[in-house]
């Protein structure tokens, strides 16, 4: 269906609602239509999708609630009706369970709306709960009637419009309410929140004269998938820029456009060119307008500071002018000496109030972009772990607060912490592009390059936060060289040289106790078992007393480590009592931090090696009991983000040894099924990056193992040909350097008395 098809019934369908009943208007105002868009407009009319549609503001005829509202929600009685909407109606409040006195505003859905709009009020229930502003309406309760209403309770305001409160203001008076409300607005844009529906009736004055918005209803997040985004049709025309009108989906630059439109309102009657510029640019086309609410509430307050505004042309005669209506009194106080200096100090004046504007606009710009990279990289980066599918949403928010950071790091006279941000947030980049360990997206590739510029950035930069700086990003690269490449010699050389950073500088004990763990991993893959062991203990030690979440799961992954070192270097017996305590130590950080997404992975991570344990003394039941728990788990956690491709890595693992488990019990049948199932997965998991060492050993594991369970369910013909398979993928590692020594030993060996056994 083209654009027309589909936007042309949507404009035909407002302005007929414009004028319910008079048939003369709509023969008229359909005369010349296509069959085309007439049968759309039909469908619309007389199908329930109507309502979804519609403009913001319905006729009364229309808004009327099919569903008779309760008289008692909770504690609160519904004493009257006090507002009406295509999305629902607001009623008066007043709680009557003899507590306390609190009148409320609540809002339920219309009775005849059906599933989409429920979704939309559970949207606007979430969206209402993450926006605490002193000038935003705040949410006190939510949910659904035993009718099946939805409802919002939110805080009562008594207040009028804006485009009525500002009728008997001064022009100052009014900019100053203005400058709230955009404020408010531009609040909830840092949460990645627009408003979508900004008009006078969304913006109240309450009685003390402060700025309310009560009105999210159609508020969407931007970038996200887990808000329902508004119709396309559910906006109030006479605010909603073009773009928004054309079909686009809410903005930030829509609410600025919006903005624009209220205050060419709140100037009706005023002539004032600043303003009325400041008012033409945030309705300008989009490329013209301003970017983020934040400047033209930045322009608004410099016109009330008498500064030159950023919407007029910058002229030197504009600038005096400015400077003049500032500091009047003192003008024409001194005006004879004016004139008799004028010819002498003229340009200097000029040239000292360009210069100190600029220079005040340019830092407070520069301040406000950093505060915004800062949020967006760490508090909201921090928030967003909790909400689902948000990996591919925070690895975009990142890239974007990046962005901006590197050109403040890169500005003429940046300081060195300012150059230092830029490298802590490459570092936080890294984390969610693939850095083993921690939820990511799998692009180990993408990690390295970002890491290898933070260290770039810090080892250039003489501050006293910077050897942490690069310590991190070593040890980050020696966990992608040891544990996606394989290369154990280049993860070495990369510990090296964060020891040697960490020995001549203070660096955190967190930093130490990671090289540590890193050491020990490396150590592993030279089949060193008590060594890792050592170093894993040491680490244990460095950290022990800590409460931040960092330092407690470095603590529990030195536990982890610890245990597998003893699993190999002394017997599976002696390793149960040690992973049993990096299993408890992992849950106790996971109930400290309940949030964190790391600390559940790993904490599934330490299951599965108690399990595995437990599963090489033939203890199969109590193995394939833990293994079960984990694989469903582990499952919750790939659908609660399915791009989180550590989390999918983590699943496939266990789910081999729960395979090998169903086959020690004797099932060989749905053991092979199973192990077919994981093999399939793990081929998938390369073919998108095949050139990945870690991926392709993935395989050949897994397809070992398939071999062995074959051999011993009696399919020899079938166990031989698996194990040729494995050979060639052996091959292959081998043909790129990257074959451990583990792999010989626990791997290449057995294999080779396997085929001497079954396949001469």
């Amino acid at each position: 269906m083209g654009a027309d098809t589909e936007l042309r019934p949507l404009d035909l369908l407002e302005r007929w609602l414009a004028y319910p009943g008079n048939e003369r208007f709509r023969r008229r105002l359909l005369r010349n239509e296509s069959e085309a868009v007439l049968e759309r407009l039909a469908r619309l009319e007389a199908g329930h999708a109507a309502r979804a549609v519609m403009p913001t503001e319905l006729p009364d005829w229309m808004a009327a609630p099919m569903v008779e509202p309760p008289g008692q929600i909770g504690p609160f009685r519904l004493a009257e009706r006090i507002g009406q909407g295509g999305m629902g109606d607001v009623w008066r409040g007043e709680r009557n369970d003899g507590l306390f006195e609190q009148t409320v505003a609540i809002k339920l859905i219309q009775g005849n709306m059906g599933p989409e709009a429920a979704k939309a009020f559970e949207a606007e229930r979430r969206i209402l709960a993450r926006l605490n502003h002193p000038d935003i309406v705040r949410l006190i309760d939510g949910g659904i009637t035993p009718d099946g209403l939805p409802y919002l309770i939110m805080e009562h305001v008594e207040g009028v419009p804006i485009d009525a409160a500002i009728g008997t203001l001064d022009l100052r008076a009014r900019m100053m309410l203005f400058v709230s409300a955009v404020q408010a607005v531009q609040f909830a844009h840092g949460r990645l929140i627009a408003h979508a529906d900004l008009k006078p009736s969304n913006i109240l004055v309450d009685t003390e004269g402060r700025v309310r918005l009560p009105h999210f209803g159609i508020s969407a997040l931007l970038g996200g998938d887990d808000q329902r985004a508004p119709p396309l049709g559910a906006m109030t025309r006479e605010y909603a820029s073009p773009e928004r009108r054309a079909g686009a989906p809410p903005s930030v630059q829509d609410d600025v456009y919006a903005l624009g439109r209220l205050l060419a309102i709140a100037l009706e009657g005023k002539d004032d060119p600043d303003l009325a510029a400041i008012a033409a640019k945030a309705t300008a086309e989009q490329d013209a307008r301003y970017d983020a609410a934040a400047e033209l509430s930045g322009d608004v307050e410099r016109w009330l500071q008498g500064l030159p505004v950023s919407a007029r042309t910058d002229t030197a005669a504009y600038r005096v002018r400015k400077f003049v209506a500032r500091h009047r009194i003192g003008v024409l106080a001194s005006s004879l000496a004016v004139l008799a200096l004028i010819g002498t100090t003229l340009f200097a004046t000029i040239s000292s109030i360009r210069a100190e504007a600029a220079r005040k606009e340019a830092a407070a710009r520069f301040e406000d972009a950093r505060g915004t990279a800062r949020y967006l990289l760490f508090t909201l980066m921090d928030r967003l772990e909790a909400q689902p599918n948000s990996l591919k949403l925070r690895k975009e928010v990142a890239e974007v607060a990046q962005h901006y950071l590197d050109r403040l790091s890169r500005a003429e006279g940046a300081a060195p912490e300012m150059r230092l941000e830029a490298a802590r947030g490459l570092i936080r980049l890294a984390e969610a592009q693939g850095v083993p360990g921690l939820p990511n997206i799998a692009e180990p590739k993408r990690a390295a390059q970002s890491l290898s510029r933070a260290l770039a950035i810090a080892q250039g930069t003489r501050d006293a936060g910077a050897p942490s700086i690069v310590v991190t990003a070593l040890s980050y690269q020696a966990r992608l060289a040891a544990l996606v490449d394989h290369d154990a010699t280049r993860a070495e050389q990369l510990i090296n040289q964060a020891e040697a950073v960490a020995s001549r500088s203070r660096v955190p004990p967190l930093l130490k106790a990671r090289l540590l763990n890193d050491r020990a991993t490396v150590v592993g893959f030279r089949d060193d078992y008590a060594k890792a062991a050592a170093l894993a203990q040491q680490a244990e030690a460095l950290v022990r007393d800590s409460k931040d979440l960092d330092a407690m799961l470095e603590h529990a992954k030195a536990a982890d480590t610890y245990a597998e070192g003893v699993y190999y270097s002394q017997t599976p017996q002696a390793a149960i009592a040690p992973y049993r305590k990096a299993l408890a130590n992992y849950e106790a950080v996971r109930a400290a931090f309940p949030a964190s997404r790391t600390a559940e992975e790993r904490m599934e991570r330490a299951r599965w090696g108690l399990a595995s344990t437990l599963l090489s003394l033939d203890r199969n039941a109590e193995a394939l009991a833990l293994l079960q728990e984990g694989h469903e788990r582990v499952e919750r956690m790939v659908a609660f983000d399915k791009d989180d491709l550590e989390a999918v890595r983590l699943l496939q693992i266990i789910g081999l040894d729960r395979a090998q488990a169903t086959a020690d019990t004797g099932d060989f049948q749905k053991a092979i099924a199973l192990y077919k199932a994981n093999i399939d997965g793990r081929r998938a998991w390369l073919a998108r990056n095949p050139d990945e060492n870690r991926r392709l050993r993935d395989l050949a594991i897994a397809v070992k193992s398939l071999g062995d369970v074959q051999a011993r369910g009696g399919q020899v013909r079938a166990a031989c040909a698996t194990y040729a398979e494995f050979r060639g993928l052996v091959t292959q590692l081998s043909r790129r350097g990257n074959l451990a020594e583990m792999d010989l030993d626990y791997t290449l060996k057995h294999l080779e008395k396997d085929e001497a056994l079954l396949c001469r």
